[in-house]
């Protein structure tokens, strides 16, 4: 019928294809935020945007209440969808238009909304941004982890040839994530952390010292987990520290502060667009996958550790739940019908969805959500709500910005120092 071709058109049945059209929506979410911070076009439908706002920045504080709205309207669209793949995986893989519509919906609706409403989400996105954050230094200091174990196992167990390409690639990734690293500093203290920028220069210092600290820790023979470990970290430290540094509104101590203004301003904008928009939506997938991949590995554990008459205890106390007398059979009374599959509990039309995970998709969109509040807090000074506090012409820049992006890369090394010297607390040594 037609109302079913409008329900399952564009064809995403599978659980991982249809992630894409979210991490879309996603996507046209930040370039919508970016683009009205930029002041490229302005949305304005019904709210008085500029209600709140210090008269000396009217511009800046209309451009954050726009920015909010399209937050505010993505997290709302994807903690909706967190709640209801909870209970039938069918949403996440069907009705394309009608979740599309509602997006829209509900962007539009957030225009008919004052201002003061959202001063009040965004204390709430300050919140969720934080655990965005540690979500994403959990994820990295895991993946560099499985990286350094799956190369050495794979050299372990393969053949002499293979065993040497292993080697060299585990090698070649640590001495190029090293390279990069201490070039980064060495431009970092060439144009950013310059003679007359003391926070700067320390910052800069700190990020060295903890890197260097780290690579030692990691080779030292009783913690012993090799080069590659610590060099990805020290790169993705390096890089937050960059990153921190752009966001310093103080020209003198930023080249970029003022690069707002003038012919550079469509490519400045393309630049924020690609960095801002891929970062988030990278990060938020690669987030959701390791995130359900811990969990699938838990999964598989319990699978393992569960005793032989698990089918028996469970059917026994859900026979009880249901007020039976919880003395089921372990096994099914001859011509007893097996229980036919349930369409839209974690099935498509039927059939099992080629997912394991697909029962956690609620995660997946949930991570989508974090994404989106921290959206706001990215491109408005981490919650200007009166554009006062934003010194310079640039979208991102702020005193408030350099301080999160630098707490959060120390607490990237401290969780990083603790994965190394948590076994030593615990009485194991690796020289041993």
């Amino acid at each position: 019928c037609c109302w079913c071709k409008y329900k399952d058109c564009f064809g995403f049945e599978s659980v991982r294809t249809a992630k894409l059209p979210f991490l879309v929506l996603l996507f046209i979410s930040v370039a919508l935020a970016v683009l009205v911070k930029a002041s490229v076009f302005t949305i304005e439908i019904v709210a008085d945007l500029d209600e709140g706002c210090d008269e000396e920045f009217t511009d800046t504080c209309e451009e954050n209440a726009q920015v909010y709205r399209i937050s505010f309207s993505s997290f709302i669209f994807f903690t909706l969808l967190a709640l209801v793949t909870r209970c039938s995986t069918t949403i996440h893989t069907h009705w394309w238009i009608p979740k599309v519509l509602i997006y829209f919906l509900i962007l539009v609706i957030t225009f008919f909304i004052p201002n003061s409403f959202f001063f009040g989400y965004v204390q709430l996105a300050r919140i969720l941004s934080g655990f965005y954050l540690l979500l994403q230094i959990i994820v990295l200091i895991n993946f560099v982890y499985w990286l350094h174990t799956w190369l050495n196992s794979s050299a372990g167990s393969s053949a002499t040839a293979c065993n040497d390409v292993y080697l060299m690639t585990y090698l070649a990734l640590s001495i190029i994530s090293f390279a990069v690293s201490i070039v980064g500093i060495a431009l970092i203290y060439t144009y950013f952390a310059t003679p007359g920028c003391q926070l700067e220069q320390f910052f800069t210092s700190f990020t060295l010292i903890l890197g260097l600290v780290g690579i030692f820790l990691s080779v030292w023979n009783r913690i012993n987990m090799g080069l590659l470990t610590p060099c990805v970290v020290f790169l993705y430290c390096v890089y937050v520290l960059w990153d921190a540094l752009l966001s310093d509104p103080d020209a003198e101590c930023n080249p970029t502060a003022d690069s707002s203004e003038g012919d550079n301003e469509v490519a400045i904008i393309v630049i924020s667009l690609l960095i801002v928009g891929g970062s988030i939506v990278w990060t938020s997938y690669r987030t959701g996958e390791a995130l359900l991949s811990i969990d699938k590995e838990n999964v598989e554990d319990r699978e393992e550790e569960k005793p032989a008459n698990s089918y028996e205890m469970s059917d026994n106390m859900r026979d009880l739940a249901t007020g039976g007398d919880g003395k089921r059979s372990a096994t099914p009374a001859a011509g007893a019908k097996e229980d036919s599959p349930l369409v839209g509990m974690g099935t498509t039309g039927g059939q099992p969805i080629d997912d394991p995970a697909g029962e956690m998709l609620w995660l997946f969109h949930a991570i989508l959500a974090l994404a989106s509040a921290y959206l706001s807090m990215a491109l408005t000074n981490w919650g200007n709500t009166d554009g006062e506090n934003e010194e310079s012409g640039s979208n991102t820049t702020g005193e408030t910005n350099v301080w999160v992006k630098i707490v959060s890369q120390w607490v990237t090394f401290a969780l990083y120092y603790w994965t190394l010297t948590a076994p030593l607390c615990r009485g194991e040594d690796a020289s041993a």
